[in-house]
């Protein structure tokens, strides 16, 4: 599902327009955009949590060449998520069989 998709998804769940439904989510990506990169936490019950994690600088491998490189430190953004998320994932998917039923 894409960003339209969504939008027009929440638009007839809510009864909402298009156009609302853009500037709220517009608003809250934002939100958590900005919140994220100032090092900050946004949780939101029975879905999840998005914050800010560091990555230590550490040796790697070049995948074409095979030589050593080193992979600076860097700032990424992290998603966990919470019980009520991934009991509803969960519940679905056993719903819709196994893993590997699903891909034979």
């Amino acid at each position: 599902m894409n960003k339209q998709e969504l939008i027009a998804a929440v638009a007839e769940q809510t009864g909402e327009s298009t156009t609302a439904v853009t500037a709220i989510l517009d608003g809250i990506t934002g939100v958590i955009r900005d919140t994220v990169a100032d090092g900050g936490k946004v949780a939101i019950r029975d879905f999840g949590a998005f914050e800010r994690s560091y990555r230590a600088a550490r040796p790697g491998r070049n995948p074409q060449t095979g030589e050593s490189i080193q992979i600076d430190e860097s700032w990424g953004a992290k998603f966990t998520a919470y019980d009520g998320f991934k009991s509803a994932v969960h519940g679905r998917a056993r719903a819709q069989g196994s893993p590997s039923s699903a891909a034979a």
